[in-house]
């Protein structure tokens, strides 16, 4: 296994809205939660972090089991990705499942005029390209194990996908 890279898969729809075609096009990768400012500190413990997004999300709550889920996606996109891992991008469109490529490219930034689409928060990417039409590379999901088709299928929005790096190599292979 590839140690040096770490992967990521990261759902791109803030508030429930597809965003993957605005990513595709402006070359970012898209999260939520953007009224939970101050949260690229790198000052910020994560029960700090975690009460940012509680006190903007969740004050009604009695616990942090909402706010806590949240973080834990808001923590792997900013303190977690690092700069060449891959990230793998599932996007549903009609009823064809596929997903695309990318490698990131650089930290976390936050984007003031973005908070009322909530998606304030991104991050370059470089999307693995179509040498035919110079467009993002779309993948089919047949083309991957069937652990890799499960973990595109899990809700958390954020998660650490380095044990298919070798898989994502592969494919990556396949494609060019």
């Amino acid at each position: 296994m590839n140690e040096s890279r770490g992967a990521y898969r990261l759902h791109i729809a803030p508030s429930r809205i597809d965003r993957v075609p605005e990513a595709l096009e402006k070359k970012e990768l898209i999260i939520g939660w953007s009224k939970a400012k101050g949260l690229l500190d790198e000052t910020l413990v994560y029960e700090k972090f975690r009460q940012i997004i509680h006190d903007e999300y969740h004050y009604n709550e009695d616990n942090f089991r909402k706010s806590g889920s949240a973080a834990s996606n808001m923590w792997c996109f900013i303190r977690e990705m690092k700069e060449s891992d891959y990230v793998v991008v599932p996007h549903h469109d009609f009823n064809s499942n596929y997903f695309y490529i990318g490698t990131v490219e650089g930290k976390a930034d936050y984007k003031q005029e973005k908070v009322s689409e909530d998606t304030a928060y991104r991050r370059k990417v470089k999307w693995q390209i179509n040498e035919e039409n110079g467009r993002p590379q779309r993948m089919s999901r047949s083309v991957v194990s069937k652990g890799f088709q499960n973990l595109m299928n899990q809700l958390k929005t954020c998660l650490d996908a380095s044990r298919f790096v070798d898989e994502i190599e592969e494919i990556l292979k396949k494609f060019k």
